[in-house]
């Protein structure tokens, strides 16, 4: 019995002075002032990564608006191509290979119709003779006067 209480004080001791010298050489080893010198510099560097991450965001946006514009810009440009072709050569292949591209809308012009040139067409050749542009025509004058 005495024994197991002998070796317990020991333990006791043993553990306790092993916790004193441990953190005594801790406090040696890496000073408070250290760790906050180290702890600036690293929020110092943080900083300077956040910063410099802005400034590319800021890049990749400003990249971004110039790539929209000169999409915006070559589109314009295609569609000039294909309504020429398509008013000069009777020529719809650029219109038809670029439908599915966003912002792409094909310019027609405005066809002026006569509304007795229409009747007389559909008087000889009946109403399936007419066009999709002079039945829209007809009936855009209907809902005026309605």
């Amino acid at each position: 019995m005495w024994i197991t209480i002998i070796v317990i004080l020991v333990c006791i001791i043993f553990a306790y002075i092993s916790l004193t010298i441990g953190y005594n050489i801790a406090i040696i080893r890496w000073t408070p002032k250290e760790l906050i010198q180290k702890n600036d510099a690293l929020t110092s560097l943080n900083n300077e990564l956040i910063e410099g991450n802005r400034n590319l965001m800021d890049g990749i946006k400003k990249m971004d608006e110039h790539s929209k514009q000169a999409n915006a810009w070559y589109t314009t440009q295609i569609q000039i191509l294909a309504q020429y072709m398509k008013d000069k050569h009777q020529d719809s292949y650029v219109f038809d290979n670029m439908k599915n591209i966003e912002g792409f809308k094909p310019e027609t012009k405005q066809q002026k119709y006569k509304l007795d040139d229409i009747l007389d067409k559909a008087k000889e050749n009946g109403l399936d003779s007419l066009t999709e542009g002079e039945l829209k025509f007809l009936k855009d004058l209907k809902d005026k006067d309605e």
